[in-house]
């Protein structure tokens, strides 16, 4: 049997040194230290896809890349060339069966990304058009204006309906300039701030779900500090009947099951936003699914992760997975009927 976590700690333990020489050998644009950061990053990727079996996550980070390659004004094609010289440069310290597992995930990725489109899609989504709420509560977040964007957000009805009509629409826009090279990280940062103020206000005004609705946890993967998305999908679960709990993420695994026993929740929602965190999903779901307190809940995983490998919840043993809250709140629907599961 092939020991895919030893490869994948020699391919971490060699990631400075191939992200410098990667840097060397590929025209990848400007500036350098932007360039090693998103070399690391996907070396990292590659490395957890090879540890969990998942040629996706590998296919779509690479693919993301291809994006902020031309957006950092280099040679995309020279992208297709990246998955070659990791195998090249790994494959003298590797037995065969190692080197063949390395090498069949990054061919599927160099033909993967070969295809992948080299920008993000550019149209405007509709309900970011002129006259819009969308439209107004993107033009206040990026200056920074919190009442201005609160206010535009108030027009889009209800929490659920705010969150789906203007505040995701106005999130992926957002992300959408920033992999473009549109965006900088310090106006970036200053637009999930507001984003960040105005969700949590919305969500302090939705009514509170019946004393008897099932309880559903919401906790991120440790070191993903994206604590938007998990609370925008709080908000969709709370605004679908449930009751909610939003717990930090945990150092170990047996920190988040003696946090999570006391609430026996239905449901534990593990958020997920990078490939980074994929990792520290699957024993914080080994460790819930141990716990006799845990045994009868649901584990889900949730994030746009998800949207881009469909099958990484099955791969990390979760009883099924959601990209956004709509998604989640449906998928709890079927899972746990509310008139059904009344508590006493």
């Amino acid at each position: 049997m092939i020991d895919l976590a030893a490869t994948a700690d020699l391919l971490r333990a060699r990631i400075p040194d191939l992200a410098r020489h990667l840097a060397t050998a590929l025209p990848l644009g400007n500036p350098p230290a932007e360039v090693a950061g998103d070399l690391r990053f996907l070396l990292e990727i590659v490395a957890t896809g090879l540890e969990l079996g998942s040629c996706g996550l590998v296919d779509r980070t690479l693919a993301w890349q291809k994006v902020r390659t031309r957006a950092l004004g280099g040679d995309v094609a020279a992208l297709t060339r990246l998955p070659g010289l990791v195998a090249a440069q790994l494959a003298p310290a590797l037995d065969a069966a190692q080197r063949g597992a390395l090498e069949q995930l990054l061919d599927h990725a160099a033909t993967f990304v070969r295809f992948a489109p080299a920008e993000a899609p550019t149209g405007r989504d509709p309900l970011l058009q002129p006259g819009t709420a969308g439209h107004a509560f993107l033009a206040a977040a990026m200056v920074g204006d919190r009442l201005g964007a609160q206010a535009a957000a108030r027009r889009g009805g209800d929490l659920a309906q705010s969150l789906r009509t203007v505040v995701e629409p106005a999130q992926r826009e957002i992300g959408r300039l920033w992999q473009n090279g549109r965006l900088s990280p310090a106006d970036e940062h200053v637009v999930t701030q507001v984003v960040h103020h105005v969700v949590e206000s919305l969500a302090a005004e939705t009514p509170p779900p019946p004393a008897d609705a099932p309880l559903v946890a919401l906790v991120r993967a440790p070191g993903d500090e994206h604590a938007l998305g998990q609370l925008c999908a709080a908000a969709h679960v709370r605004g679908a009947g449930y009751a909610t709990r939003i717990l930090a993420a945990p150092a170990r695994s047996d920190d988040l099951v003696a946090r999570l026993a006391p609430l026996a929740p239905a449901a534990v929602a593990i958020t997920c936003t990078t490939a980074l965190q994929a990792r520290s999903v699957r024993p914080m779901i080994d460790a819930i699914r141990t716990a006799p307190a845990l045994a009868r809940g649901f584990v889900l995983l949730g994030g746009h992760l998800v949207l881009d490998v469909p099958q990484l919840p099955t791969q990390l043993g979760a009883d099924g997975g959601a990209c956004d809250g709509p998604q989640l709140a449906t998928l709890l629907r079927g899972l746990l009927p509310l008139r059904q599961l009344a508590r006493a």
